[in-house]
């Protein structure tokens, strides 16, 4: 029977899919972390600008509608510029990220209903997480070809799940 020898690296690697590059040190793991919750703060930006569009394509304002998918363009390309590419991160360390990459997003939200305070500040950050991710449903459907009113329906249902979720 013909073994290769076993590695710490070759376990470990078998074990989680998690590489064991040696040339990625503590400071890689902490910079990914950091620029994960960073890009997920400028993702927010971005589903605000979705949400804006969707408005605008509801209420026929072309140019604000124009505005702000540019706008949700430019500030998507941002927030995977912040995010970087990753490199080398196995399913749990990527799992991490995107969850720390959730808590930036939500951030805004979160500060937004704890400096008002109260069952209006509940309601703000509520409201606010809804109208962001209804932002990006609308986005992923108007990317997927739908019309406008397909892509307000969905975003509905999506922004309505996640406010009714957070409760």
């Amino acid at each position: 029977m013909n073994r290769e020898p076993t590695t710490p690296e070759s376990t470990l690697s078998r074990a989680t899919t998690i590489s064991a590059e040696p040339d990625r040190g503590p400071l890689d793991y902490v910079s990914n972390a950091v620029r994960a919750g960073a890009s997920g703060v400028a993702r927010f930006r971005t589903q605000s600008f979705n949400a804006l569009e969707a408005a605008a394509d509801a209420l026929g304002l072309e140019s604000v509608s124009a505005y702000a998918r540019d706008m949700g363009t430019k500030t998507k390309a941002e927030a995977e510029s912040i995010k970087g590419s990753q490199e080398g991160a196995g399913p749990t360390e990527q799992a991490i990220y995107s969850g720390l990459e959730s808590v930036g997003t939500a951030a805004p939200s979160m500060v937004a209903g704890a400096v008002t305070g109260g069952p209006a500040g509940t309601a703000l950050a509520l409201t606010t997480m809804g109208t962001t991710t209804g932002g990006e449903g609308y986005r992923q459907a108007r990317d997927a070809g739908k019309d406008v009113g397909t892509s307000l329906r969905f975003g509905a249902i999506q922004g309505v799940v996640e406010a009714a979720t957070e409760l």
